[in-house]
C-alpha cells in the first residue's frame, strides 16, 4: 500500500456504514473522518485509521505517511491511552513537521492528560482545536502553533422555518379577549405559549433518545427553534465548540442559546443571551426576521464551514506556503 498523504488517527473505533468511515464521537467524525472526506474530495490521498483493539496496522501506516493528525483522546476506565499515541508519535519521520495534535475537550486539569500532551507538543508541528477559549488553554502547555480549526456540519441542508403562530380557534379568540390582547398571530402564540408554559411549570415534560445522525435530522426537522443552555461557571464548558449551534443552523432551525464565547461570530444570526424565554419570546414575535437570520447564517456556514474550508484549513496547517490543487 502507498503511503497516505494524510493520515488522521483516532483511539475510537471506526465503523463502515453506507460505504463511508463512522465513528459515534463527534470529535472525531468533526476533527478526523469529515476533514479526510474533504481532502479526498481536492483529490489527496487521505485516510483514517483507528488504534482500538490494537496499534500495529495503525503504526504501520504511521511509518509511511507523509502527514499524521492525532486526533482527541478519549478516557477509559484505565485513564487516558497516553502509551499507545506516545508510541505512535515516535513512529512519525521528522515528527516536528510532520505530526499535529487534535484537541476537541480541556481536560487539562487531569495531571495524566496534562502530562502527556505537555512532552507530546514538542514533537509535534502544530495543534488544532475548536475554540479560541481551548486554543489560550493549550498555549499554557506548548510554543507551537495553536489553530482553531473550522468544523464541517453533517446530514442534509433543511429550508429556514419559523415558529408559526396557530390557526385562528375559539378557544383562542376567547383566550385573547380574556387577556386583554389583540389577535395578531404573534401575540396570540406568546400568549398561548405562556399559558402551555404557567401549565408544564411544575414539572417540564422531556424526552430522551438515543443520539444518532437519523435522530438528530428528525429531531430538527420536528422543532420550531432550537435551545442550547450552557453551563457558563464551568470552565470546561467555556472551551467547547460551536458545533452544536452551527449544526442547528445548516438544518434550518433558528438558535435560541447562552452566551457561549464561541458562539460569538453568530450572533446575528441566533439570539444570544442569559434568559432564554426571552429569546424563544423574540422569537415567537419575529418569523421573518428569524428567516432571514437563518438564511445569512446559512450563507455563513456556507463561506466558513464547507469541507473545502475545512480541507483547505488543514493543507494551511501543513503546507502554509504551498500552492494547492
Amino acid at each position: 500500500m502507498s503511503a497516505a498523504e494524510y493520515l488522521f488517527v483516532t483511539p475510537e473505533p471506526l465503523y463502515t456504514t453506507s460505504g463511508r468511515l463512522f465513528a459515534r464521537g463527534a470529535s472525531t467524525r468533526l476533527g478526523s473522518l469529515l476533514p479526510m472526506q474533504g481532502l479526498r474530495s481536492l483529490g489527496y490521498d487521505a485516510r483514517a485509521v483507528s488504534t482500538y483493539g490494537g496499534s500495529a496496522d495503525a503504526e504501520a501506516e504511521i511509518r509511511q505517511a507523509q502527514c499524521v493528525v492525532f486526533g482527541e483522546m478519549f478516557a477509559t476506565p484505565q485513564g487516558w491511552p497516553v502509551e499507545p499515541y506516545r508510541q505512535m508519535l515516535a513512529a512519525v519521520r521528522e515528527s516536528t513537521q510532520r505530526a499535529v495534535f487534535y484537541l476537541a475537550d480541556d481536560h487539562f486539569d487531569d495531571a495524566q492528560f496534562s502530562g502527556f500532551y505537555g512532552e507530546a507538543f514538542k514533537c509535534c508541528r502544530a495543534v488544532a482545536t475548536v475554540s479560541e477559549n481551548l486554543a489560550a488553554a493549550i498555549r499554557r502547555f506548548t510554543d507551537k502553533p495553536v489553530f482553531v480549526a473550522p468544523e464541517p456540519c453533517e446530514g442534509p441542508r433543511h429550508a429556514p422555518r419559523a415558529i408559526q403562530a396557530p390557526r385562528s380557534l375559539p378557544v383562542i379568540d376567547r383566550l385573547a379577549r380574556w387577556a386583554g390582547v389583540s389577535r395578531e398571530p404573534w401575540r396570540v402564540h406568546l400568549l398561548w405559549f405562556e399559558v402551555i408554559g404557567a401549565l408544564r411549570s411544575t414539572g417540564l415534560r422531556t424526552r430522551f433518545v438515543p443520539w444518532s445522525l437519523e435522530a438528530l435530522d428528525s429531531a430538527l426537522l420536528a422543532c420550531d427553534l432550537v435551545l442550547i443552555p450552557v453551563e457558563l461557571g464551568n470552565p470546561r464548558k467555556l472551551a467547547k465548540s460551536p458545533n452544536r449551534l452551527t449544526q442547528a443552523l445548516h438544518g434550518g432551525r433558528f438558535v435560541v442559546a447562552h452566551p457561549l464565547p464561541a458562539y460569538q461570530p453568530y450572533t446575528e444570526f441566533t439570539h444570544l443571551g442569559a434568559d432564554l424565554c426571552e429569546g424563544i419570546r423574540w422569537a415567537i414575535r419575529h418569523p421573518a426576521e428569524v428567516l432571514q437570520r437563518i438564511r445569512r447564517g446559512q450563507a455563513y456556514l456556507d463561506r466558513h464551514h464547507s469541507l473545502e474550508v475545512v480541507a483547505r484549513f488543514w493543507l494551511d496547517v501543513f503546507h502554509p506556503r504551498q500552492e494547492q490543487r
